[in-house]
């Protein structure tokens, strides 16, 4: 993550850990730089809050990116090679970042004792729909992050007032 991430950026990073941890039983570990780094690394952000991210992507992925929709769309692109692989996950804004680390996190597989993803890796992605949401009534946060991995970004609410207990008049 970039030294000044989002929290939006934040919260994706925290949700990846948790589901390598959760699904393939694999610590990692949020670091601020992977600069000198020989270990396989992540990078997640925007390219204008994350100059490392930036460096690494090139010319080729800044110029992909500006012919997505600059709202919440994304690339996830392999670098590197067997002795420093990274994974870019390069958001036009947080919100895309935060919908490429949730991709990323579908790509994952686990093959004789060893977490794997596709290589050469590229993803270009974006939402076609500029709202995307469900009528919920939203009890417990946890449906949020539900909602948040389904890439909803609005949700209606409606006060739910059982028969006998009509709302007060006044």
């Amino acid at each position: 993550l970039a030294p000044g991430a989002s929290r939006v950026e934040e919260y994706a990073a925290t949700m990846l850990r948790g589901d390598l941890k959760r699904d393939f039983r694999v610590p990692a570990e949020i670091v601020r730089s992977a600069e000198g780094s020989a270990r396989p690394t992540l990078l997640a952000g925007t390219l204008e809050t994350y100059p490392e991210l930036a460096k690494l992507a090139g010319d080729a992925v800044k110029s992909a990116l500006e012919k997505l929709p600059k709202r919440e769309a994304y690339i996830i692109q392999s670098v590197g090679d067997a002795e420093a692989p990274r994974v870019l996950v390069v958001g036009s804004d947080p919100a895309g970042a935060m919908y490429g680390c949730f991709t990323l996190s579908q790509l994952f597989t686990k093959k004789d004792g060893a977490l794997r993803l596709p290589w050469p890796l590229y993803v270009e992605d974006y939402p076609v729909l500029k709202t995307r949401g469900y009528p919920w009534h939203v009890r417990k946060p946890e449906r949020l992050d539900q909602m948040a991995r389904w890439r909803m970004n609005a949700w209606t609410y409606k006060q739910f007032y059982p028969p006998t207990h009509p709302p007060a008049e006044g």
